[in-house]
């Protein structure tokens, strides 16, 4: 057989394109791949840019709960018929776990991958959440807000080990100082927020701690990204979780110090007693953060 009589496939087979008989080609547009360009051209907004939105938002909503029960703790403990002294673990234990439990998931997520542990921790902390709004006493709802924070604290160290990995080392300013604001600053807001809604006539004592919790979030605001850039220069990647988890382990034992000094000084000067389980948290803060340093020490990363 000459070379003009050999049979040669089709042209769509050398492309790589199975022939099924009886079946037509279908041209299938691509329209999820279409709708991520169309919305990248209106809003102008990368897919780096789009995932700092996503994560910075979702750390935003944990952090933001913590506190929302502190102007409003007299009022919960009258409908669920117990004290305010017992009634404040409702703030204390969230701050207390959001920061032991950060390492714990931090570590976790430098092994088994930061994606997992941020949708647990996002998903946990909704669920528990929306526990809280049925419970039936106060025990339920401390243990349920507790847990809440619990879970929610995976999404800090998981959403500041994806910043290091989407920016390079000259890009990481902006977008960890914006993650630090959030992470110190959404309870501050949450508190304020609060404040504004509870109170109609906002006497002069009341806009005495708005601003000054409003100065301390700005300040917290401006020294955070130089303090963030330091500690991702200084971290190694396969580090990075349990480095930020440390870094938030830290901030929210400052809140619960610095809320139990508050609350303290305000009860000495009422004549009624500091709230007890804020002078338990002064110990169980200090406690868990020299553990949370030793451990940091002697652990380390396979990976590393």
């Amino acid at each position: 057989m000459s070379d003009e009589e050999q049979l040669h496939p089709p042209s769509h087979q050398e492309l790589g394109i199975i022939d099924s008989g009886g079946v037509d080609e279908i041209s299938v547009i691509p329209w999820s791949r279409l709708l991520r360009r169309t919305v990248t051209r209106r809003v102008s907004m990368t897919h780096r840019k789009a995932t700092l939105l996503v994560l910075l938002a979702s750390v935003f909503t944990v952090s933001f709960t913590i506190t929302l029960l502190v102007v409003s703790l007299k009022t919960v403990a009258d409908d669920v018929g117990t004290s305010v002294s017992v009634m404040s673990w409702v703030i204390t234990g969230p701050l207390l776990a959001f920061g032991v439990v950060g390492p714990a998931f931090g570590k976790a997520g430098d092994l088994w991958g930061h994606k997992r542990l941020f949708v647990f921790g996002l998903v946990g902390a909704a669920i528990f959440a929306l526990g809280s709004a049925f419970a039936w006493n106060a025990l339920s709802l401390i243990i349920l807000r507790t847990l809440s924070a619990a879970s929610g604290s995976a999404t800090g160290p998981a959403a500041m080990a994806y910043i290091n990995r989407l920016f390079d080392d000259d890009e990481r300013v902006r977008p960890l100082g914006v993650w630090s604001f959030v992470t110190a600053g959404a309870p501050v807001i949450g508190v304020v927020a609060m404040v504004i809604l509870t109170t109609i006539d906002v006497g002069v004592s009341d806009w005495v701690i708005i601003a000054g919790l409003g100065l301390t979030g700005f300040g917290m605001g401006i020294a955070a990204p130089s303090l963030m850039a330091l500690l991702s220069a200084s971290v190694e990647t396969a580090n990075m979780g349990v480095a930020s988890a440390m870094q938030q382990l830290m901030s929210q034992m400052g809140a619960v110090l610095g809320g139990a000094l508050m609350i303290a000084v305000h009860d000495i000067t009422e004549s009624s007693g500091a709230v007890q389980s804020y002078s338990y948290g002064l110990y169980v803060g200090v406690i868990a953060a020299v553990g949370a340093v030793i451990t940091a020490r002697m652990v380390r990363s396979p990976r590393a």
